[in-house]
């Protein structure tokens, strides 16, 4: 392998890596016990008591360790929804279906999407399609030389996980209006920039 293909396959920045975990989260389909974290368990047992912020905090503080516990995303989705972050709500709720797409847990989950009217909330602001429950995940590039690495990797991920996940390229001259709405809400000034939703 020559030097210049090695230093390509090397660096692809924060957020090839970020794009990889959330696919690696979506593919692998976990059955991970709560029981195996502390926090976790105690962050579940704050939420049961009607502590939501504290439940909140803990969660969050579990999530670097726990990110491909579908169980992690349920509670943190129903934490925000009793704190009136309906959009992260929705978000974590669909982390949590892509991660353990049947079952239980996922007949919550779209169950809870329904009632947050997660479709009609989403569709309104133009980060989803309406009728998909799976992930959003968009990379937002410019012409510079990272932004044109970016490209390849994030088709090749579209080719392989996208029937597990929706993807969404945009440049900061983009037209249409998904894509205005997502540059403006967002505010997006560095590239390449990689969403989740």
């Amino acid at each position: 392998m020559k030097a210049s293909t090695r230093v390509k396959n090397i660096f692809f920045g924060n957020a090839i890596q970020i794009c990889l975990a959330i696919i690696f989260a979506i593919s692998i389909g976990s059955t991970q016990s709560i029981a195996d974290n502390p926090v976790l368990q105690r962050g579940i047992k704050e939420y049961n008591a009607g502590n939501y912020n504290k439940a909140l905090g803990l969660l969050g503080e579990a999530e670097s360790a726990e990110f491909d516990n579908p169980v992690l995303h349920y509670y943190m989705a129903n934490t925000l929804a009793h704190v009136d972050q309906k959009v992260k709500a929705i978000k974590e709720y669909k982390i949590a279906l892509a991660i353990q797409p049947n079952g239980q847990l996922a007949t919550y989950c779209h169950n809870a999407l329904k009632a947050l009217g997660a479709e009609t909330a989403m569709g309104k602001g133009g980060f989803d399609d309406t009728q998909n429950q799976k992930p959003e995940i968009a990379i937002v590039t410019d012409y510079g030389p990272l932004s044109q690495q970016m490209r390849p990797v994030f088709a090749d991920l579209k080719q392989r996980y996208g029937d597990q996940a929706v993807f969404t390229q945009i440049t900061p001259d983009a037209i249409d209006r998904k894509a205005k709405s997502i540059l403006q809400h967002y505010k997006i000034s560095e590239y390449p920039t990689v969403l989740f939703f």
